[in-house]
């Protein structure tokens, strides 16, 4: 019975693991090459990428620097 439970449960486990290190916000807002690369990635397979952790943090991190007021790419309106 346990054996049987194992190999019930060893795709789930499996299932998790795709080898790709999982990179937080503050990575991808230190490295912008790295985070238009993933960011790119992630529009060219949306359906099977979009809500993995890296696209989602690549993409809370773009978020963050386009509103940035430190950012100096935005127009003024003064």
């Amino acid at each position: 019975m346990r054996k049987f439970c194992m190999l019930l449960l060893l795709p789930a486990f499996l299932a998790g693991c795709n080898g790709e290190k999982t990179n937080s916000v503050e990575y991808y807002t230190e490295h912008k090459d790295e985070r238009a690369a993933k960011l790119e990635e992630c529009r060219n397979n949306p359906g099977e990428l979009k809500h993995t952790p890296n696209c989602v943090n690549a993409a809370e991190s773009a978020h963050k620097a386009m509103f940035d007021p430190n950012n100096s790419n935005m127009p003024s309106i003064r």
